[in-house]
């Protein structure tokens, strides 16, 4: 009957966390002597679990997720045109996970079973299209964006293909579509003048 952790750190060290209670079977008699003992198992006592978190940093991490997505609500931050994020911010040096957000935020104290039941915030964050439910970081798969730009900037010098300075770029992005407040936006190094 206890309550335990469904989702992240909780689910996954779920068994240090509880511990294992000790097991006893023994006979009684109905004024309640223990008449005899039959067996039993030792427990274990609960474990703590320290993370790495970063307690300030994971607080500012998700009110920056949550002001960037009520500020562009209008724009880009529509449901319509993006359902959710992910921010990861790790310790370089360790790997350590300093703070991590999904966006959108769920209250998870309409689960802890011990107030009366909230069956409305419940059906709401199931039904949700932007599936606040799912943790982003953990279960989506995201393409790694400007981060990659070390690789091929590694690639193309070690095969000395950074002898041109120049890199002419005449692509226009149309993200109207996508919320973009621009009908078209050209390169920026178009923008330059000769």
């Amino acid at each position: 009957g206890d309550l335990i952790g469904q989702m992240g750190i909780e689910k996954l060290y779920e068994a240090q966390l509880a511990g294992k209670p000790e097991q006893v079977l023994q006979v009684i008699s109905p004024s309640n002597v223990v008449l005899r003992e039959l067996g039993g198992r030792a427990g274990s006592t609960p474990q703590s679990v320290t993370l790495t978190i970063d307690r300030d940093m994971q607080m500012t991490a998700g009110q920056a997720m949550a002001d960037a997505y009520n500020y562009a609500a209008g724009n880009w931050g529509n449901p319509a045109h993006s359902p959710g994020a992910g921010l990861v911010a790790i310790d370089i040096k360790t790997g350590a996970v300093l703070a991590m957000v999904s966006w959108p935020f769920f209250d998870p104290s309409v689960y802890n079973g011990t107030d009366s039941p909230a069956p409305d915030e419940i059906a709401a964050n199931v039904q949700d299209p932007r599936a606040p439910l799912r943790n982003r970081t953990m279960q989506d798969q995201y393409f790694p964006g400007s981060t990659f730009k070390i690789v091929t900037t590694a690639a193309a010098a070690s095969e000395k293909m950074m002898a041109e300075p120049t890199f002419n770029c005449t692509i226009e992005w149309k993200g109207q579509k996508y919320g973009d407040t621009l009908p078209v936006r050209t390169d920026w190094r178009a923008l330059e003048s000769p």
